[in-house]
């Protein structure tokens, strides 16, 4: 199998794992899960509406963090894009990039502008008020402040828009 046919299956991998895990057709509602994730994948807080057990959550984050570099590799290849939406059916994950971290929204229907930018907002809002102990992060999540509450705004600034 060539180097292409080896991505495309990685993917197709990841894309069925995470649809099986995140995203069941059974699972219904506009915002499923947001993730707040390091840049290499480890969830630092995560808001779920549909139990997704914290085990799967670790996971999941470094599957997000797979999936989208995967997509920048393949789509972007050589600009610095980042990649923003991948849709899977009628679900969705938005990312947002920050300096230190990711946010993953995992969703139904379509995001309107107002919902974008509280996605970006909550982000940057999240590293300024952590950027020393993002710098250098060990990975106790207890040093990071408000995470939970971060993502708690969020989805209520989500639902609202």
């Amino acid at each position: 199998m060539n180097d292409s046919g080896s991505k495309t299956a990685e993917f197709s991998k990841l894309a069925r794992i995470l649809q099986e895990k995140l995203i069941h057709p059974s699972k219904r509602g506009r915002i499923h899960n947001l993730f707040l994730l390091t840049k290499s994948g480890i969830v630092i807080s995560n808001l779920s509406t549909s139990n997704v057990k914290e085990n799967d959550s670790d996971i999941m984050g470094g599957m997000f963090t797979a999936v989208k570099d995967f997509m920048e590799d393949a789509v972007s290849s050589g600009s610095n894009e980042s990649l923003n939406d991948i849709t899977f059916g009628e679900f969705h994950i938005k990312f947002a990039s920050g300096a230190y971290s990711d946010m993953a929204v995992v969703y139904l229907g379509q995001l309107g502008q107002d919902a974008e930018d509280a996605v970006t907002d909550a982000l940057i809002a999240f590293e300024l008020e952590n950027m020393a102990v993002l710098e250098d992060w060990d990975g106790d999540r207890s040093l990071l402040k408000n995470s939970d509450q971060h993502l708690e705004d969020l989805f209520e600034k989500i639902d609202k828009s």
